[in-house]
């Protein structure tokens, strides 16, 4: 996270397909916060579908030279053509390297991990491809549908049991792939092949060469031979199913790349079927729902993974603990009006194994305890927020802040006399 206007310009050296994907993960981070929701932004030689998904935040240009001549308000400026930046007036500007650069960072992103010479720290760099990015406009598409529902008109899907003998894919903890033969496979290979079925039961419709740079490194993508193997050892692995059909069938039987089969199931997929698209609204057996897409939360997601691994998941990882987060909470809220205050408790509980700092789940914490008459325990709570605010080395949001206030009093706790709050209300 850096200060653009402060910065003012950052340069990003490297290859044309090095560049888009960094400008892109920019691009969409200024579009779902909601600190830079009032700033436009416009997208130069790159992202005509992100550009068109968010119409009001951002314009698209083909080139810098199409951007020269358009009537631009000051903007934040993404541009994968090289470009003086001092010929226009913008807000802030992050661009390809070519042309004369004005003060600001220079960004080598040619290698997976690079250094911030200004700060004299070592960054990774966030990264979103282009196939990402229309997965995003894709499932934002959906939602939007989704929401246009009224609650009463999704179809009421049943209660099903874990299948007891298929394969079955656990990330809502740590990754896992359980009922299946670990001395079928090489101990050595369990872990990667694990990955591999990860990444296909997320991305449905995978090509070849998405999975050997998605799998292997910026610098060493699989080989054709070493991508080959792996699936052919992943679909040995995992075998057939009741009908007799592959779990990941071969290339040619679904036309057009690879995916696990509809049987291959996964504790994702069933907690968003529990969960249903708003865990606000639903049917009778809303809280029994909610309870039992809980249940399958046995910490944060795609923990307990090797160092290197995973390095495509970061997207997925927080839209699961965002879900887990909103249902915890609004679990924890009907038991509440409810009085259940235990059944709340162990809600919130249960969300915290996913988001250990959500602020929003210690607020209900903390109403929850004090509905219990539990002093001591809203004391302990707003504690372990000052606790967490210090080692992320933030301001607690101003909700917290004066939750505690009116809970305990002021000056009571930590958290009041130590940790006064700056920042503006957010969700969590």
């Amino acid at each position: 996270m850096v200060n653009l206007a402060e910065i003012g310009t950052i340069t990003l050296d490297g290859a044309a397909e090095e560049i888009e994907p960094v400008l892109l993960a920019m691009a969409w981070e200024l579009a779902t916060s909601a600190w830079s929701k009032s700033v436009p932004v416009a997208m130069v030689g790159f992202g005509h579908s992100t550009a068109a998904n968010n119409p009001e935040r951002f314009r698209h240009f083909n080139s810098a030279d199409e951007l020269s001549g358009a009537e631009l308000s000051t903007a934040v400026i993404l541009s994968a053509d090289p470009f003086d930046v001092e010929q226009h007036e913008c807000l802030a500007a992050v661009v390809a390297a070519g042309a004369a650069a004005s003060d600001g960072w220079k960004v080598d992103v040619s290698a997976k991990s690079t250094v911030i010479q200004d700060l004299g720290v070592e960054v990774e760099l966030q990264r979103l491809t282009v196939d990402q990015a229309e997965e995003l406009i894709a499932t934002l598409t959906a939602e939007v549908k989704a929401e246009q529902v009224p609650a009463d008109d999704y179809p009421d899907v049943p209660f099903e049991p874990r299948s007891a003998t298929g394969p079955e894919l656990r990330l809502l903890g740590p990754v896992g792939l359980h009922n299946v033969d670990p001395t079928k496979v090489e101990g050595k290979k369990i872990n990667r092949l694990t990955e591999l079925a990860a990444f296909l039961l997320l991305h449905p419709g995978a090509t070849a060469d998405e999975i050997s740079r998605q799998l292997g490194t910026d610098t060493r993508p699989w080989s054709a031979a070493t991508r080959q193997g792996y699936i052919s050892r992943l679909r040995t692995w995992l075998g057939h199913d009741e009908n007799g059909d592959l779990y990941l069938p071969n290339l040619e039987a679904n036309g057009g790349g690879y995916r696990l089969s509809k049987s291959m199931t996964s504790d994702w997929h069933r907690f968003r079927q529990l969960a249903g698209p708003d865990p606000n609204h639903g049917g009778p057996d809303r809280r029994a729902r909610l309870e039992a897409a809980l249940e399958l939360v046995s910490g944060m997601p795609f923990s307990n993974i090797g160092p290197g691994r995973y390095a495509w998941n970061s997207w997925h990882q927080r839209e699961m603990i965002d879900a887990i987060v909103d249902v915890a909470h609004a679990l924890a809220d009907t038991c509440q009006k409810a009085g259940d205050l235990p059944a709340g408790r162990r809600a919130i509980l249960r969300g915290l194994l996913a988001d250990p700092v959500s602020e929003l789940l210690y607020r209900d914490l903390l109403h929850v305890e004090h509905r219990a008459g539990n002093l001591a325990a809203v004391k302990a709570t707003a504690d372990k927020l000052v606790d967490i605010a210090g080692a992320l080395e933030v301001d607690l949001e101003e909700e917290s802040s004066a939750l505690v206030e009116t809970l305990l009093g002021p000056g009571e706790g930590r958290l009041t006399r130590d940790l006064p709050c700056t920042h503006p209300n957010t969700s969590r």
